[in-house]
C-alpha cells in the first residue's frame, strides 16, 4: 500500500483553544456532579465554578447531559470502525462484543471516574433517558454494517437480526455496566460484559 504522501491534519489553535475551554467545563462539571449530586447541580453552578458565562457553556455542551458524557458521545461512529475493521471470519455476535473495546478502554483508562459516571448513570433518571437516546442513534449508525456482515445486500429494513443483535448487545452492556457499578469494580467490566455474554449460552447468529 503507497502511503499517503499529503502531511497530516494538524488542529488549529482555535481549534486546541476550544478543546481546552470544553475540557475544563467538563471537568468542572463532572466534579460538581461527583460533589453535589447529578440533579442538585445547576447549569449556572457549573458556569460559576468554571468561570464561564451561560452562553459559553451551551456553546460547548448543549445539555448538561452532554458535559458530563463527552467522551462517550461519538462512540458510535467509534464502534462503526472497529466494527468495520474486524475480520469477516467472526460472527456478527462476536464482531460487536470486539467493537466494544473501544468504549471499555475508556472505562479501564480512568475507572474511578468511570464508576462515578456509570454510578449516575443507573442512578439518575435524566441520565438514563439520555444515554438510551444516545443508544439508539449508536443502533442506527451500525445497523448497516451488522447487516452487510448477516449477508445483506443493503440494511433491508424487513430483517429484524441486524436490530435484534445490535439492540442485544448494548442491553448485555447496560447489564454489565449496572452490575460492575453494583460490585464497586471488583472486576474489570470487560470480564463483565464477557460473563454476561456468555449467559445467552451460544452465539445467537
Amino acid at each position: 500500500m503507497l502511503e499517503d504522501p499529503r502531511p497530516p491534519v494538524r488542529p488549529t489553535a482555535r481549534a486546541l483553544a476550544r478543546s481546552a475551554v470544553a475540557n475544563h467545563v467538563a471537568e468542572t462539571a463532572f466534579e460538581l456532579f461527583a460533589d453535589r449530586g447529578y440533579e442538585s447541580t445547576t447549569v449556572d453552578d457549573i458556569c460559576i465554578a468554571a468561570g464561564v458565562s451561560r452562553s459559553s457553556f451551551f456553546r460547548y455542551f448543549p445539555t448538561k447531559e452532554q458535559a458530563l458524557l463527552r467522551r462517550v458521545i461519538g462512540f458510535g461512529e467509534e464502534m462503526r470502525e472497529a466494527l468495520e475493521k474486524r475480520p469477516e471470519v467472526e460472527t456478527p455476535w462476536t464482531a460487536l462484543r470486539r467493537s466494544l473495546d473501544p468504549l471499555l478502554a475508556i472505562y479501564s483508562t480512568d475507572p474511578d471516574r468511570a464508576m462515578r459516571v456509570a454510578q449516575m448513570l443507573t442512578g439518575t433518571q435524566a441520565l438514563a433517558v439520555h444515554h438510551a437516546t444516545k443508544v439508539a442513534s449508536w443502533r442506527d449508525t451500525l445497523g448497516p454494517e451488522v447487516s452487510r456482515r448477516l449477508g445483506n445486500q443493503s440494511d433491508d429494513p424487513r430483517d429484524p437480526r441486524p436490530g435484534a443483535l445490535i439492540a442485544a448487545t448494548f442491553g448485555y452492556l447496560d447489564a454489565a455496566i449496572a452490575a460492575w457499578a453494583q460490585g464497586d469494580g471488583a472486576l474489570p467490566l470487560a470480564a463483565v460484559l464477557d460473563h454476561a455474554m456468555a449467559a445467552i449460552g451460544s452465539d445467537p447468529t
